[in-house]
């Protein structure tokens, strides 16, 4: 009995003395990793890289990270630094250096890269103006570079009509768009959205859009995109704060060659396009590294305080009292160099949970390039009047899609229909118009999309 008292006793002192060892192997290991931490950090080269930057000070040149879905690492690799001049930062998937004269490249090898040059200029205005600069939060810049969503793969759908279409395009419409929407999309593919060519150039609208939450949403989404094949879906959760990822997303989708334009023009789907003015307004010279206010070209907004506000931005998010100028998202147009600038800028500036993607694309994204006001314009004449580009129902209500076809109606009399007398081509092309079958397909979804917001009403009830 005394001999397997101290059998057991034996046994437990040695558990314990195996206990104490691999604590104590494990607490070595710690300190041994927090001293070469610290140590590297001593390097003023790297403090340079990883801490915040200001715009205003050096050229920034980027080459983004490569398109891929691999999760990067959250610890930083191992850094060589071959003199104090240049040091070198290394992930599984790119490339950083970082020169003494402050010029920064991010360098990848793969598929679907995006290759962005951002370089801010010294900008400086003698306007007095209510807005100063970004906050801080939004002026540091990411230790490492983080791609938005992939969009139109792995089961999500995309725009089949225009991919698979050889026909050069000229401007591509991006439709934020929500997935129960649909009402609303047909109205633009009824309307303006079924133009195909005005004068030769080539229309073609994308309706963006999140993933469903429900797999009889998922259904119903199918059974449209089959119909039209104008869907871009991202993979993202279809909801309002998502807004900035879903048309980021876009522009990676964009950028990485699955549809080419001479101009790229974001909208809403309560909205309608001027087609006869967009086409007069965007064939004189435009600037390919300025973004064009379409709607609304606000200067000097003041930041949302109001907690019942649909635009509330909380002092956290934004510390700042003013915006920087910004485009309203009822419509902006861009270029391909200036949506690389934004889309580049956006892998390394943290989001800080900033969902109006109005402001934080054409505002603070733009305004980090370093150029001031110089890259961003209102839509206007030579003599300065506003050139009316697209119209907004200013309604809420289903009565919005009403007046959208009204507006469209008179708009679609001031188009040249006819036949080019020297070409003998017509003047404006449409879309083949929706057959029987195809109406009463759509009555049918729209009438399931009614079902189900009916269901989910009973449901949070």
């Amino acid at each position: 009995m005394v001999r397997s008292w101290l059998m057991v006793v034996s046994l437990a002192k040695l558990r314990m003395f195996f206990m104490a060892t691999l604590v104590l192997w494990l607490l070595i290991g710690l300190v041994f990793q927090m001293t070469q931490e610290s140590h590297i950090l001593k390097n003023s080269s790297l403090k340079d890289l990883i801490k915040s930057t200001k715009t205003d000070t050096n050229d920034l040149r980027i080459t983004s990270m490569p398109i891929t879905q691999r999760t990067l690492p959250k610890r930083l690799a191992p850094i060589r630094c071959n003199n104090i001049s240049e040091c070198h930062l290394r992930t599984p998937y790119s490339e950083w250096t970082r020169n003494i004269d402050g010029t920064a490249y991010v360098e990848s090898e793969g598929l679907n890269q995006i290759h962005c040059q951002v370089k801010p200029a010294n900008y400086s205005s003698n306007q007095a103006r209510m807005f100063e600069s970004l906050p801080k939060n939004f002026l540091e810049y990411s230790r490492l570079p983080t791609a938005p969503p992939f969009c139109g793969r792995r089961g999500l759908l995309s725009p089949w009509k225009f991919t698979e279409s050889t026909k050069e395009i000229w401007m591509i419409f991006i439709v934020k768009s929500a997935t129960h929407h649909m009402q609303a999309r047909d109205v633009i593919r009824e309307t303006w959205g079924s133009i195909e060519s005005l004068r030769g150039t080539r229309f073609a609208t994308l309706f963006l859009l999140g993933r469903t939450s429900t797999s009889e949403e998922q259904f119903l989404l199918n059974r449209e995109n089959e119909m039209f094949g104008d869907i871009l879906q991202c993979d993202l959760l279809d909801e309002y704060k998502a807004l900035p990822l879903k048309v980021l997303s876009s522009f990676r989708w964009l950028l990485e060659g699955h549809m080419t334009s001479s101009y790229y023009t974001v909208t809403d789907d309560d909205c309608v396009m001027n087609l006869m003015n967009i086409n007069t307004f965007f064939h004189v010279e435009r600037y390919d590294d300025v973004i064009y206010c379409g709607f609304i070209f606000d200067q000097d907004s003041k930041v949302n305080r109001q907690r019942k506000s649909k635009w509330y931005i909380s002092k956290d998010v934004y510390p700042g009292l003013y915006y920087p100028t910004f485009c309203h998202g009822g419509m902006w147009s861009l270029q391909k160099p200036m949506m690389r600038d934004v889309y580049c800028m956006a892998e390394v500036t943290q989001r800080n949970e900033f969902y109006l993607e109005d402001v934080y694309i054409t505002g603070i994204l733009r305004e980090k390039l370093g150029r001031r006001d110089s890259n961003i314009l209102p839509a206007t004449t030579n003599s300065g009047s506003k050139y009316l580009l697209m119209y907004y129902p200013w309604d809420e209500t289903n009565r919005a899609y009403i007046k959208m076809t009204a507006k469209w109606r008179k708009l679609n009399r001031t188009l040249p229909w006819g036949i080019n007398s020297s070409s003998g081509e017509p003047l404006v092309e449409s879309y083949k118009p929706q057959t029987l079958h195809t109406k009463q397909n759509v009555k049918l979804l729209l009438l399931q999309w009614s079902h189900l917001k009916d269901a989910e009403t009973n449901r949070t009830i």
